[in-house]
């Protein structure tokens, strides 16, 4: 009996060893069918660029920038007697001064009404900081000039006292 017994135990062991190996045979059939199935039609949208399929917003989408302000001084000028640059948009200017010893860059905000200009220093090193110097400009096609108004920064005065012409 005890003989008889093992091979019950050794048959049913080989049935089910032979029963898991299909079950594991057949998950992973399933998986790679499933896989194919998803690269064929992630394929087929991008060969196809279905545009109705909406893509999941995301956190840089979903911001929302304050539209700026359109004026006619938009855009980058560059000075004719020294190369520096005068790129504004919106209510906000980017100042650069090219030098061989020193490389500034100045930030700030301008404030336009007419055809006359008030441009406010956020960011430099010299001591106009937060003070106004107001300027009449003048549009030429492609080129500007400012004529100073007011303005205590002997510096920003200097700057401006040329002619600027659209990059």
């Amino acid at each position: 009996m005890c003989a008889k017994t093992r091979r019950l135990k050794t048959s049913r062991r080989k049935k089910e060893s032979k029963g898991s190996l299909f079950n594991i045979l057949l998950i992973f059939f399933l998986i790679a069918l499933v896989a194919a199935l998803v690269a064929y039609f992630f394929y087929e949208v991008e060969k196809t660029g279905n545009k109705t399929t909406p893509k999941p917003a995301t956190a840089k989408s979903v911001q929302i920038k304050k539209p700026l302000p359109q004026t006619a001084l938009n855009g980058t000028w560059v000075s004719t007697s020294d190369g520096r640059i005068l790129d504004i948009k919106g209510n906000r200017f980017t100042l650069e001064l090219p030098s061989v010893a020193d490389h500034e860059i100045i930030k700030g905000t301008l404030h336009i009404s007419g055809n006359t200009v008030q441009f406010v220093y956020h960011s430099s090193v010299n001591s106009c900081t937060r003070q106004p110097g107001t300027y009449r400009f003048s549009l030429q096609k492609q080129s500007i000039r400012f004529h100073v108004i007011q303005d205590d920064c002997a510096g920003r005065k200097q700057i401006f006292a040329t002619l600027w012409e659209k990059f």
